[in-house]
């Protein structure tokens, strides 16, 4: 190998070591050819088909058509949703929940021969999407600034340690999901490296933002299907259906703030090009790739149940045609034109879920952090205005910590040292909870590699030093 090779040529012992050390680690990474060329195939299909469709309809109808749907579906999105330009929301508590027995304790068994009768491609679509949260949600977390500017002046740091705590539970159960689809079912790890790839060094940073809040803007449409229609989800999801449940259910509490925090770090050009893509994007996600990802990896379930196949692309269609219009509706009138659904859609959808949805699971989670973030919002301001005389004002939005320099009241040596504390305190929690979630993550299977390769570990290196406060000098 490496090593004779380099012996026989008289190369340094300590040189052949890192040349081992990095081949050993090339050859563990994920393959990227399989997403890609899925990628490829699934994007010649979808131009293909809309190629045919177009010269089957005729342009003009065709245009027609289009509009004529997204029309109808802006018309549903202002009479179920309620958009509107409205003030802030006034915000809904957000519970941050994880299973008693931890993430890492909980069962993600796929059954590769038993998806359903209904959904084989609906079910890929779910996986594939798994692979793509992994990375938004460690960004999220990233997003949320370091801890000199998460850190709260009167060191009631219960809000970012909740904020922080709900994400990284995010990011680690879908890791864990896809991490099984991957063992179970043969889908390509590729797909997460693929994606952190494209959402960390990729793509810019405002268009980072654009496509979350994007993502975020859309989960109120699926929700709100899933709360209405709980019978439903056992038509869409496969097992581990508890996954999305859960998930789902805390981005119904959160979805409200977490999408604004976004669009106040991107201009709306930004949300327009990533909306305008998303037709594009969304559509090859939904029909060709969850299509010839769903033959591929859910073949034994087709091969077993027959009249699978049929009734799968039934429901594909039936399923993700609605959906993609309507969500394109919804983020459209979100994040491109400020809009937001009514105060009694987000309260509506949000008890539809925990009492339709989540109430079967409640007995295997217990709620870690509770987050009331007007009310926090609204003690922090008076604290602040009362011991600084008024002297500065800070930005914080609703329930988010602002991303930007705190800079202290001169003169102030009390806040100055309150503070310090503060930070250090929050930045201890922040160290604790990655320690912690690395040893469950490999106590459920993954390895130093892959850790190291994973947005986790990208995340922690990038924040590791970022934990020091220096209060300004005094004037």
């Amino acid at each position: 190998g490496y090593s004779s090779l380099t012996r026989s040529l008289g190369v340094c012992p300590h040189f052949a070591s890192v040349v081992e050390a990095e081949s050993a680690m090339a050859r563990s990474l994920p393959s990227l050819l399989p997403p890609l060329a899925t990628l490829a195939v699934s994007a010649c299909a979808l131009l293909c088909g809309l190629k045919l469709l177009v010269e089957q309809m005729g342009g003009i109808n065709f245009l027609i058509g289009f509009l004529g749907l997204f029309a109808t579906s802006i018309g549903i999105a202002m009479f179920e949703w309620g958009y509107g330009w409205r003030p802030a929301f006034e915000g809904i508590t957000v519970n941050v929940r994880e299973p008693y027995s931890k993430f890492s304790g909980m069962t993600y068994n796929f059954d590769p021969s038993n998806f359903g009768t209904w959904n084989v491609f609906t079910q890929l679509f779910f996986v594939h999407f798994s692979a793509i949260l992994v990375p938004i949600e460690l960004f999220i977390h990233e997003a949320m600034g370091h801890d000199h500017d998460r850190a709260e002046d009167d060191c009631d740091n219960l809000l970012p340690e909740g904020m922080m705590a709900q994400e990284m539970n995010h990011g680690k159960c879908q890791i864990l999901y896809s991490k099984a689809a991957e063992e179970q079912l043969g889908y390509p790890a590729g797909w997460r490296r693929l994606w952190k790839i494209i959402l960390f060094d990729v793509m810019p940073l405002s268009l980072r933002r654009a496509f979350i809040a994007y993502v975020e803007a859309g989960f109120i449409v699926l929700t709100n299907f899933c709360g209405r229609c709980p019978a439903s989800i056992d038509v869409v999801f496969a097992e581990p259906r508890w996954v999305w449940k859960w998930h789902l259910t805390e981005e119904s509490e959160h979805c409200w703030d977490s999408v604004p925090d976004m669009m106040a770090h991107c201009g709306v050009g930004w949300r327009l090009f990533m909306w305008s893509a998303a037709w594009l994007l969304m559509a090859l996600l939904m029909f060709p790739m969850a299509t010839f990802e769903g033959f591929i990896y859910g073949r034994k379930t087709i091969l077993k149940n027959p009249l699978s196949l049929p009734c799968s692309l039934v429901m594909l269609f039936l399923f993700f045609g609605p959906l993609l219009f309507l969500m394109q509706a919804c983020i459209g009138l979100h994040i491109v034109l400020g809009m937001r659904p009514s105060d009694e859609k987000y309260h509506s959808v949000c008890k539809n879920m925990k009492d339709k949805v989540f109430s079967e699971l409640t007995s295997q989670f217990r709620v870690t952090h509770v987050q009331r973030p007007k009310e926090h919002l609204k003690q922090s301001e008076i604290h602040r205005l009362s011991v600084t005389a008024k002297s500065i004002m800070v930005e914080k939005r609703l329930a988010s910590v602002a991303v930007g320099t705190f800079q202290a009241p001169h003169g102030n040596t009390t806040l100055d040292k309150t503070r310090t504390s503060s930070v250090q305190s929050l930045g201890s929690y922040r160290k604790l909870l990655y320690n912690q979630t690395m040893e469950e993550l490999m106590a459920a299977g993954l390895t130093e590699d892959e850790l190291e390769q994973s947005p986790f570990h990208l995340v922690q290196e990038r924040l590791a030093g970022m934990t020091e406060y220096e209060p300004p000098m005094c004037e």
